[in-house]
């Protein structure tokens, strides 16, 4: 089939630009070329931005991403980094996620700010979800190669981003979906 064919070729190519940004990513930080700079920034316009930036993606999977950011929030943070992290999250979600809803929220809990990234997918596996975890914490893991799904270095770069910003990543999953949680 023609249609399927042409969706096909246009998730690879996602794949592959989606590979090319973290690898650019990662070597600019490798290279000590991302400077942090923090700024007083709108998480509200960083997730607009990601919205409209996966907006196409995300209708080709029959897929909505909702901005439900506070508009008036205001964190102090690097704008960039934070962009980075946000968009690989939301990007990883709408990868997953069919026919459904990726929520982007936020909230203030005890003078920290969380963005809450939430999908109705299928979830993590039990081994992905050990292997972000040793990704997280930096431990080696065997199987850490072994992943057709690419699992690996979008994590890398978040969450060697996430330690220049000084933010916390949790992610929970179940069958039922996955959340993933950004303190700053």
């Amino acid at each position: 089939n023609e249609n399927e064919i042409i969706r096909e070729i246009n998730h690879t190519s996602q794949r592959l630009f989606d590979n090319a940004q973290n690898i650019l990513n990662w070597v600019r930080y490798q290279n000590n070329l991302i400077k942090v700079q923090q700024v007083n920034v709108s998480p509200f316009v960083i997730a607009e931005e990601t919205r409209e930036l996966l907006l196409d993606v995300a209708a080709m999977r029959k897929n909505q991403i909702e901005n439900l950011v506070e508009m008036d929030d205001i964190v102090y943070t690097d704008k960039t980094i934070l962009s980075i992290i946000i968009q690989n999250i939301v990007s990883n979600a709408v990868k997953y996620t069919q026919n459904n809803t990726i929520q982007i929220k936020s909230s203030w809990n005890n003078n920290r700010y969380e963005m809450i990234i939430a999908d109705q997918g299928p979830g993590i596996s039990a081994n992905n979800l050990y292997r972000i975890e040793a990704i997280k914490h930096k431990m080696k893991t065997s199987n850490f190669n072994e992943s057709a799904d690419g699992t690996g270095l979008g994590y890398v770069i978040i969450f060697e981003l996430a330690d220049l910003i000084k933010a916390e990543i949790d992610i929970e999953s179940s069958p039922e979906g996955t959340i993933v949680s950004i303190v700053i």
